[in-house]
């Protein structure tokens, strides 16, 4: 058995063994774009919540789960 170590990579019996990988080059867009879509996709209903105050007053709602009395709106019915 023959190891020949060249500049290329390592000759083991006639087949070429690579020391380094291939450059990913252009390929790697096949996995960069759909992961910006994702994060897009996420980003999108996270800033429509903001820009409608969705978080405003968390405190707020906390309080009025704590709270023991019942408000029912008054209907004009019971006038």
């Amino acid at each position: 058995m023959e190891i020949v170590i060249t500049s290329v990579g390592v000759a083991l019996l006639g087949a070429a063994i690579p020391l380094r990988p291939e450059p990913l080059g252009m390929s790697i867009l096949w996995l960069l774009i759909p992961i910006s879509l994702l994060g897009a996709t996420g980003l999108a209903p996270f800033s429509w919540a903001e820009r409608s105050g969705q978080y405003e007053d968390i405190a707020g709602a906390a309080q009025r789960i704590l709270d023991n009395e019942d408000r029912r709106p008054e209907t004009l019915s019971s006038q």
